[in-house]
């Protein structure tokens, strides 16, 4: 080995920080430095210098004997797996003139009265912004806090723009269709970090890769796409680990959470990437190794957007274009190493020692106690940039791309994208669903205990409190109470349970469907199925340990009847808390909207009341809760085939001799039963067919 190699060598292991961009080899590592001076290195000769190494000298080598450096071990890295997902077209985004206000709340007539006729006036977030973003590109988006770069990538991104009108042209060559047409060739990785804690993170990249990668795709190559993405991210030591709940200690780390949002979205190999903040939460060399993929990625042809919020020197320079906001309008928009020549020209000279990220910010940010001179000079760049020739250039480009695009329209039919019925099929959906909801209960130990503990507990406390009910007239009130004590306990914490979880639940539900990962029916049914398996388990064990212990009617038939009943009553004590949940912004309001809910199906529910003497207005009740129709089954199961009562001799109170005089005091009617029955399975499916129409509405207004 000759000096001039070892010198390189040994230059190129130590400073380990910039990168080649002669070759868009996928293998390339990262480099965090420049060559030596007057050098060239492309990933070519890293890896042959690296070879070389592995060759010539073992692990834990002396120094080298013609020039003493101490050779370094470079472990030749292995050599990545393609992309399994072509790119079946290259996307280019343009969008035209684009204007957004917030919409105007207009008051009713009433209010305009009390408060006055004032109107208020909408606020414009984004003044006429056009712009592109072609294949092989990695643009940045830049501005100051509200600048408007993160509405303006909601707008190419069609996301959370319910309360903004919004105007102008938004559109992908090829199909020129507006903003609906984006998200079939698009995906976006938002700055929030929402998972299913419970799961591992090889579980998860597992079954996102299941859900979102065409179903003519083998699940071996689906889990080597899943391996290599856990590489390319720098996942593999935490991949069997649970990634856990971020506001606790337990789990992966912010930076881990970070990047395993960007895994999952990298799994299909989007040929369109909008990224939200993609290096908050990281440090520095993990910000470089993450835009240094997405530079690889633009590289293949993947079309690349990311906000992002003063990168450092080194993550600046990786990106291709920039696009400055300030005020919802333009600063600049153009190749990266021309900015700072741009605004040298308009007389804002960056210092040679300087970010140019941080002194573009600096300009164009609005500082508190000087808004007139700041706003003055942001309109004056703004107006400068409108009448440049980069921003000509701009408008000719959007110009060119659309006359391009319709042409090459009207002359084909056939028009790739990621349609969702090359994902996977609805059971697919489901049967994926299904173990993602049971992971996330039966991995929870604590919870399925103390599930367990009290199911247990309150059965053999009703039990040890009507112990062995001796059948007297005495015990008509007691065996009436525990029947009606049981059916408000299991309809009243069943809600509740469900409650505390799909609420919190349902932000990872929205971004998942918005994506088009999955149905909202697929979800609505998985997650009402463990609801049921979980909840209808608890109340079998309260009611099959309580039934024998209080000495309720021991005919096997009547005891298979009440848990039935049971059964049945807890399913739809769980469609009910589903729908108040998914009607319910959060977990708070869904509780405190059944506490008036319960106390007004607990009056009626045929103990307090007499069902006889419930006035008409009333009435309506019966038909929503299924209080007094499961407590009317209950009454007939026990009390029917009861023959004799044993009479007290010092009662005063006229004597029930048999079951059937129980039911006629206290209203109930033996041919009830199977309408009772009707009417509780309807009452289960109407509330699941409302809770399924309430989470499709929302879904879709989130889209």
């Amino acid at each position: 080995m000759d000096v001039s190699t070892a010198k390189k060598i040994s230059s190129l292991w130590s400073s380990f920080k910039g990168w080649s961009r002669n070759r868009s080899d996928d293998r390339s590592p990262i480099l965090t430095s420049a060559p030596l001076e007057g050098e060239s290195y492309t990933m070519e000769d890293v890896f042959r210098v690296a070879e070389e190494l592995q060759s010539m000298d073992p692990p834990g080598s002396s120094p080298c004997p013609e020039t003493g450096i101490q050779e370094p071990i470079i472990p030749v890295r292995r050599r990545r797996r393609g992309s399994f997902i072509e790119i079946e077209r290259r996307i280019t985004l343009l969008w035209s003139d684009v204007w957004v206000e917030t919409k105007v709340k207009r008051r009713g007539k009433i209010c305009e009265t009390i408060c006055g006729r004032r109107e208020e006036q909408p606020k414009v977030i984004l003044r006429g912004v056009s712009g592109f973003a072609r294949p092989g590109n990695l643009i940045a988006v830049m501005g100051a806090s509200g600048a408007g770069k993160s509405t303006l990538m909601n707008v190419l991104t069609q996301h959370n723009l319910g309360s903004l009108e919004v105007r102008g042209q938004v559109s992908v060559t090829d199909s020129i269709e507006i903003l609906p047409c984006v998200g079939e060739v698009s995906t976006y990785i938002q700055q929030e970090d929402v998972f299913v804690g419970s799961l591992t993170v090889r579980e998860h990249l597992l079954l996102q890769a299941k859900l979102r990668m065409s179903r003519e795709i083998s699940l071996e190559r689906k889990m080597e796409r899943v391996e290599d993405i856990l590489e390319q991210l720098s996942l593999v030591k935490c991949a069997d680990a649970r990634i856990g709940n971020p506001t606790t200690s337990d789990g992966i780390s912010a930076g881990e959470r970070k990047r395993l949002s960007f895994a999952s979205e990298l799994l299909t190999n989007p040929p369109l990437l909008f990224c939200d903040e993609p290096t908050s939460g990281l440090d520095s060399y993990m910000s470089q190794i993450l835009i240094s993929m997405l530079r690889q990625l633009a590289l293949e042809g993947h079309t690349i957007l990311c906000s992002i919020h003063q990168p450092s020197s080194d993550v600046y320079s990786m990106f291709d274009r920039l696009i400055l906001m300030a005020d919802g309008r333009c600063a600049y928009q153009g190749d990266i190493d021309k900015a700072v020549e741009y605004f040298a020209r308009l007389g804002y000279q960056s210092p040679d020692d300087y970010c140019p990220a941080d002194f573009f910010i600096d300009t164009l940010s609005i500082r508190p106690g000087d808004e007139e001179n700041c706003n003055r000079k942001v309109d004056v760049l703004c107006d400068a940039f409108s009448c440049s020739a980069e921003a000509r250039v701009i408008q000719a480009t959007i110009e060119e791309e659309y006359f391009q695009a319709r042409t090459e329209y009207e002359s084909s039919d056939d028009i790739p994208s990621r349609t969702r019925s090359s994902k996977a099929s609805y059971w697919q959906q489901f049967s994926l669903l299904l173990w993602r909801c049971a992971i996330d209960v039966f991995r929870e130990p604590s919870l399925l205990k103390s599930y367990l503990v009290t199911s247990i507990g309150l059965g053999v406390f009703l039990g040890l409190l009507y112990l062995n009910q001796p059948y007297n007239q005495s015990s008509i009130q007691n065996i009436n109470g525990f029947l009606f004590l049981l059916v408000v306990q299991i309809s009243t914490t069943t809600p509740a349970r469900v409650a505390a979880v799909i609420p919190n639940e349902l932000p990872l539900i929205v971004r998942e469907h918005r994506g088009g990962t999955y149905s909202s029916a697929c979800y609505f049914l998985a997650r009402v199925f463990i609801e049921v398996v979980t909840h209808v388990s608890q109340s079998l064990i309260t009611i099959g340990i309580a039934y024998y212990m209080i000495g309720l009617n021991r005919n096997i038939f009547c005891f298979l009847v009440a848990v039935g009943t049971t059964a049945l009553m807890t399913i739809t004590a769980v469609s009910f808390g589903v729908f108040l949940s998914v009607a319910s912004p959060t977990s708070e309001i869904a509780l405190n909207l059944m506490i008036p809910i319960f106390f007004l199906f607990t009056l009626f529910g045929g103990f307090y009341m007499n069902p006889l003497t419930t006035p008409v207005y009333f009435i309506w009740v019966r038909f929503v809760s299924w209080y007094p129709a499961v407590f009317e089954i209950l009454q007939v199961n026990q009390w029917a085939t009861i023959e004799n009562l044993d009479c007290e001799l010092n009662s005063t109170l006229p004597c029930l001799e048999n079951g059937e005089q129980v039911l006629d005091k206290y209203g109930y009617d033996q041919d009830n039963f199977v309408l009772d029955v009707l009417l509780v399975v309807l009452m289960t499916l109407g509330y699941l067919m409302l809770g399924g129409i309430v989470i499709r509405m929302r879904l879709r207004g989130e889209r």
